[in-house]
């Protein structure tokens, strides 16, 4: 039996030749599916825990896909977001390219807690993208684990308003951190409250139960302005350690002479907080205030010194008053003296002598002038000053010892002296010639040169310098411009390509080769265009004029005129060879087109 092989009848294709026919639509709708599917959105953090004031690292994650712009996290209460920026990576494996874009925050968090970030959607492309929920726990700060942390120290009793107090900030640093730099501190916050002064303590050595630890001490001056709650704080501080790698110590053989430079340390990013404390302010008692109290609160010792004491009635004695102690001085002030009723008095003046860095502590002296108005004066009173001693919890009263003063009458006017005449035998004194005659004759005239401020090449020599400091100044304002404009610096150097192509062309448009035209045809379609997107010139290919310059508004002629050149250029490339004939309309054709394309701006 033999089998009879059937043809096809017409219009009839084989199963066999329709699927080769379908296979590449195939693998082209099999590849779509692919890229769609593999767009993925993931959020993870670095670390998991971490301690109050250290920062975690959130990274979101897209594959296959990139949203237009970075995503927003939503706030949450004692945690601080900040965007740090995009992170782009393309992969090419077997030809196929695959690209990858994170975005990175940074978190920080003020409380201990749990803090969740919840699913976040974000739309790439046509497709929305949720993330999983992310946990962030934060825990409190272990200075036994930490390599530094920050510590307040504020007043443990009550303080007074009006009473000047200090409060430390400690920045403790392991005995393994040798070095800090970039510090970054933040300003004391308080509440009202006057702050005065701040100063930096010498650094000093600290063995507690953590370890030993470097001790750099903040001291902030301040006075209480209103009774109630005082809140102080919070401080945060962050800076970068150079930390002793493990494994022991190393240094720089050569740091014991004096020009070590090599330096064996790891830097880490450190941040720190100091949690805020509350002090509670009282107002100042009213039982038991002293007339003569003018608001001075501290601890404080009085003298006085007068001088002459021997006078006359209304003649000025200088009495020195010293207050010497701890408190606000700038604020002290003398009392009303009531029993200096026979004096007149006269304004004070002040002068503040310090003997701490912040000014608490010293003697202020008030410097007076008094008259006594009558003889009966015997002595001068004394002086009273009270204040407030914020320590005992009372009211302190000075007063100064009495001096005694022999106070005259005033004596009568003096009668004028009148000059006696003079007698007729003295003898006349002698004359003295104390003025000279006119001279009679000046002698020859000279022409005097005319001064160096008149002349030219005193002005041409005094300006050199000038010039030349303007010129470098000019010079390096336009440098450091084209440091900060990376694109006009790209520009130029496009346009310095440009220009070398174009002389080779028109010399390569007489002399040949074709291949060699071609080529530097096609490499300045690529200057041009890539100098117009500020695209790099090797990214550039004619589906650029689709993808780019139509969209961007370039007109449909010019755009022809360009895949022309391109597709000769490529013509060339796969089919070398060719007359030279042609080349010198064809370059001053480019010439035209490419001038056009400088006249777009996209």
């Amino acid at each position: 039996m033999t089998a009879k092989l059937r043809s096809p009848e017409p219009g009839h294709i084989p199963v066999r030749i329709r699927s080769r026919r379908l296979w590449p639509a195939a693998v082209c709708a099999f590849g779509l599916v692919l890229s769609c599917a593999a767009a993925t959105f993931t959020a993870e953090l670095d670390r998991a825990v971490v301690p109050v004031g250290e920062p975690a690292t959130l990274t979101l994650t897209f594959i296959g896909g990139e949203p237009a712009q970075p995503p927003d996290l939503p706030d949450l209460p004692n945690l601080q977001v900040s965007y740090v920026g995009p992170s782009r990576q393309v992969i090419v494996s077997n030809g196929r390219i695959s690209s990858t874009t994170s975005f990175i925050y940074t978190l920080l968090a003020r409380q201990p807690g749990e803090y969740v970030i919840p699913a976040l959607q974000v739309q790439v492309g046509d497709v929305m993208l949720t993330s999983p929920p992310v946990v962030l726990r934060v825990v409190r700060s272990d200075p036994r684990t930490q390599l530094a942390y920050l510590r307040l120290v504020v007043p443990q009793r009550p303080l007074y308003v009006g009473e000047a107090f200090t409060v430390e900030v400690h920045l403790c640093l392991r005995d393994t951190v040798e070095n800090i730099g970039n510090v970054q501190m933040s300003p004391l916050q308080t509440e009202s409250c006057t702050q005065l002064k701040q100063v930096r303590l010498p650094n000093r050595v600290e063995r507690n139960e953590y370890g030993q630890f470097t001790v750099i001490p903040i001291v902030h001056a301040l006075v209480a302005a209103k009774p109630g709650t005082l809140t102080l704080g919070p401080v945060d501080c962050s800076f970068v350690a150079e930390v002793t790698p493990e494994g022991g110590r190393r240094r720089d053989p050569l740091a014991g002479l004096g020009f070590g430079f090599i330096r064996f340390t790891d830097s880490k990013p450190v941040s720190l907080s100091a949690e805020p404390q509350t002090v509670q302010v009282l107002p100042l008692p009213t039982e038991g205030r002293p007339p003569e109290f003018k608001g001075a609160v501290g601890q404080f010792t009085l003298s006085l010194q007068a001088a002459p004491t021997n006078v006359t009635v209304g003649d000025p004695i200088t009495v020195k008053v010293s207050l010497r102690g701890r408190g606000m001085l700038e604020a002290l002030q003398l009392p009303e003296q009531p029993d200096w009723q026979a004096f007149k008095t006269y304004p004070p003046t002040s002068k503040v002598e310090t003997t701490d860095p912040l000014g608490l502590e010293g003697t202020k002296t008030f410097e007076l002038i008094v008259a006594p108005q009558t003889a009966d004066v015997q002595a001068l009173p004394p002086l009273r000053f009270a204040y407030f001693d914020p320590e005992a919890r009372a009211y302190r009263r000075l007063m100064s010892e009495a001096v005694p003063l022999s106070v005259r009458p005033g004596a009568a006017t003096p009668m004028p002296v009148l000059a006696a005449g003079r007698s007729s035998s003295e003898a006349p004194p002698a004359v003295t010639r104390d003025i000279l005659g006119l001279k009679q004759h000046l002698g020859p005239l000279t022409a005097a040169a005319p001064p160096w401020v008149q002349q030219p090449a005193f002005w041409m020599v005094n300006s050199l310098p000038v010039l030349a400091w303007a010129g470098a100044l000019i010079w390096r304002r336009r440098l450091d411009a084209l440091a900060a404009d990376p694109r006009r610096v790209r520009q130029r150097q496009a346009r310095r390509r440009i220009r070398d192509a174009w002389h080779e062309l028109r010399r390569l448009s007489v002399t040949g080769p074709t291949d060699a035209f071609y080529a530097t045809l096609f490499r300045l379609l690529q200057e041009h265009i890539g100098e117009r997107l500020d695209t790099p010139p090797s990214a550039i290919t004619e589906a650029v004029i689709e993808e780019k310059l139509r969209p961007a508004g370039l007109s449909p002629e010019l755009c022809a005129r360009l895949h022309h050149l391109f597709q000769l250029c490529n013509q060339a490339r796969y089919a070398p060879g060719g007359s030279t004939t042609e080349l010198p309309a064809l370059c001053a054709e480019a010439e035209e087109i490419l001038r056009q394309l400088e006249q777009f701006e996209p």
